[in-house]
This record gives structure tokens, sequence and C-alpha cells, in this order.
């Protein structure tokens, strides 16, 4: 029953994502519901259950990217990692304040890791999309204020969720 109730609020995210969050811009700045849900799943279930997210939604959301194919899950990847080696030595605690950032640090990394996999692929020739960090850097501030806002939402559904889930026996 957990494993068909996971499966399903991933694919509702992504779908959300995908279909929903591109009409959601503020200040041109769409917020990664993905990133957050993976972010605040890795809090209430571990790295174990979020890795499979990570795998499932980057891919989803590569596919349909103008970025080369990788850099989503790459950022993605690293993001989560530093997250959880950062959940052993600094957040012992999982209460709102080390939640919030855990999503500051996360957006951060995760967007600057999307401007440095682009670059790397574009030095290699891979792709051709141009980004520079000085002018996204505005952009990537308010990405992580809006990941902040999205993120409390975003909790207090999934926590809620997870918590009428049966215990399985």
């Amino acid at each position: 029953m957990k494993g068909f109730f996971y499966s399903f609020v991933l694919i509702i995210l992504i779908l959300a994502e995908l279909l929903f969050v591109p009409f959601f811009r503020f200040f041109g700045v769409r917020f990664n519901l993905i990133l957050v849900s993976i972010l605040i799943w890795f809090v209430l279930n571990g790295l174990k259950q979020s890795l499979i997210w990570l795998i499932f939604g980057g891919i989803i959301l590569d596919i349909f990217s103008p970025l080369p194919f990788g850099v989503i899950v790459l950022s993605l990847f690293c993001s989560l990692s530093i997250i959880y080696f950062l959940s052993v030595k600094v957040f012992s605690q999982k209460n709102l304040g080390a939640i919030a950032l855990i999503i500051i640090i996360g957006s951060l990394i995760y967007n600057l890791l999307l401007i440095f996999w682009t670059k790397i692929f574009v030095l290699l020739h891979i792709a051709s999309i141009n980004v520079d960090l000085i002018p996204n850097f505005y952009f990537i501030l308010l990405t992580v204020a809006y990941n902040l806002v999205l993120s409390f939402f975003v909790y207090r559904i999934l926590k809620r969720c997870v918590a009428r889930l049966p215990v399985a026996t």
C-alpha cells in the first residue's frame, strides 16, 4: 500500500511540475516542486526513498527540459548528497528551522549546479546553451525564496499524507 501511495504522489508531483508550475511565475521565476519534494521526502523518510524520487522525477524532468539530458539528475543528486552529508554532521534535529535551512541550501546548490553542469556540457561541445552566473544570480535568490515558501505547504501536505498511512506489521 505504501509503495503504491508513494508512486502515486510522485506521479502527481511530476505532472504538477510539468503542467501547472510553469504558469506560476513570480518576477520571472518559478518554484521547483520536484526539488522541494525530494528534500522534504528526505527529511520525512530518509535517503533511500528520496533517491527513488530523485531518479524517477529527475529523468522525467530531463526528458522535458531544454537543458542537456542528465543535467537535472546530476544537479539533484549532488545537492541531495550534500544535504545528506550536512544532515549527518549538522542537522541532527528535524524541526522547521532545519527544514528551512535544508531547503535554502539545497535550492541554492541545485541552481548553481545547474549552471555549472550546463557550462561543463557546453565546454565539452555537447550542448550550445549560453548560461551565465552573474545575471542569473538574482533569479537564483528569488527561486530559493520561492522554494522556501512552497516548502512549508509541501511539508505539511506530505507529513499529513505519511501520517495517515497504515503502519505495516
